[in-house]
C-alpha cells in the first residue's frame, strides 16, 4: 500500500527520493525568531540539522494556513502533514519535512493546502448551517459540586471557590499563569471560578460567530473580588482566535454593561498577558482584533 501511494506522488511529479534532497536556508531568514520566508535569489547555505529544517517548515506552514489564526493553525498544518506522510507512506518525519520543503515540491503542496482550507471553511459553514443552537436563558450560580473526569488534575489553589481545584491536562498556558496571577492577588479577591467549556451548569453569553451564526462563548474566569466586582475574563494571547476573539469580547462587554445597568458593578472582556513583566491588560471598549492594545486596561483587583 505504502509503495503504491509514492507512486501515486510520483505521477504527480513529486520528488520522493530523500538522500539527493538538500534544502537551502534563504540568507535573509533568522531561524531564531518567527520571520517569515522570504525568496532570496542567492542562498546562504543548506539547512543540516533537524532543528533548522523542523523550523524552516513551521514558517512553510505559518505562511500557508491561508485566513487561519497563525498561533492556533500553524501547530495544526505541521502536524496534519507528518500524519499524512506517516500513515499512507510511511516516511519519518524529518523525511517528510524535507520532501514538502524541496523548492520542485513546494507548488504541489501549497495548491493541496490551499485546496484543503477552503473544503474545511466549506464543511465548518454547513455545519454551522445545520448547527442552529438552542439558546435559552439560565440565572447562573457557581455549581455545588461539579464532576471532573480523567482529563483534569488536582492543583493547589486556595482561592478557587470549588474545593479542590482541577485542572484540565489541556490547559493553555496563558489559563494557567492568570490562575496563579489571582492566586497572588487573593488579599483583594474573595474567589476564582475556573469556568467549563460547554453544558448550560457552566456560564456562557451568546453571541454571533464570524459565520454570522447564533453560538455560546463559554467564559474562562469568573472573579469575585473583595469590593465586590464581578470580572468575567477569557484569556488569550495577543492574535489567537483571531475570527471570533473581538466578537466574543464585543457580546461580553454588551453583557457587562447590562449587568452595571442593574447596579451590578462588572468588568471584563478579552484578557492577554505580558511574560515578561506579568501583566494583564483587558479593554472595556469594543475591539477589532486582539493585537492591538492601545487604550487597554492593566487589570489590577487591588485599584478595583
Amino acid at each position: 500500500i505504502f509503495e503504491f501511494n509514492r507512486t501515486c506522488l510520483r505521477q504527480r511529479l513529486i520528488h520522493l527520493e530523500v538522500s539527493k534532497i538538500e534544502i537551502a536556508i534563504p540568507e535573509n531568514v533568522n531561524l531564531t525568531g518567527e520571520t517569515q520566508v522570504v525568496m532570496a535569489q542567492e542562498r546562504a547555505r543548506f539547512a543540516k540539522t533537524p532543528g533548522e529544517l523542523n523550523k524552516l517548515f513551521h514558517q512553510f506552514c505559518r505562511a500557508n494556513i491561508g485566513s487561519f489564526a497563525p498561533v492556533d493553525s500553524t501547530p495544526a498544518l505541521e502536524m496534519a502533514l507528518k500524519m499524512f506522510f506517516e500513515e499512507y507512506l510511511n516516511y519519518g518525519k524529518l523525511d517528510t519535512v524535507k520532501i514538502i520543503l524541496y523548492p520542485q515540491n513546494q507548488p504541489a503542496f501549497i495548491e493541496l493546502i490551499t485546496k484543503s482550507l477552503d473544503l474545511y471553511t466549506l464543511m465548518l459553514e454547513e455545519k454551522a448551517n445545520k448547527a442552529q443552537k438552542d439558546i435559552q436563558t439560565y440565572t447562573w450560580e457557581v455549581p455545588a459540586e461539579r464532576v471532573y473526569n480523567e482529563n483534569y488534575e488536582e492543583q493547589v489553589q486556595e482561592i478557587h471557590i470549588l474545593e479542590p481545584y482541577y485542572e484540565s491536562v489541556k490547559a493553555s498556558k496563558p489559563e494557567k499563569c492568570f490562575a496563579n496571577y489571582l492566586e497572588n492577588k487573593s488579599e483583594h479577591i474573595t474567589w476564582w471560578y475556573k469556568n467549563g467549556e460547554s453544558a448550560k451548569e457552566h456560564f456562557a453569553i451568546p453571541y454571533s460567530n464570524y459565520f454570522g451564526k447564533k453560538s455560546l462563548f463559554y467564559v474562562d474566569f469568573v472573579i469575585l473580588t473583595k469590593s465586590k466586582v464581578t470580572c468575567l475574563f477569557d484569556t488569550k494571547t495577543a492574535g489567537s482566535d483571531a475570527a471570533n476573539a473581538h466578537l466574543k469580547h464585543n457580546a461580553l462587554i454588551d453583557y457587562i454593561a447590562t449587568r452595571n445597568a442593574k447596579g451590578k458593578k462588572s468588568i471584563g472582556g478579552i484578557i492577554i498577558g505580558n511574560e515578561l513583566n506579568g501583566t494583564w491588560r483587558y479593554c472595556q471598549n469594543k475591539i477589532e482584533n486582539t493585537v492591538d492594545l492601545n487604550g487597554w486596561e492593566f487589570f489590577k483587583p487591588e485599584e478595583l
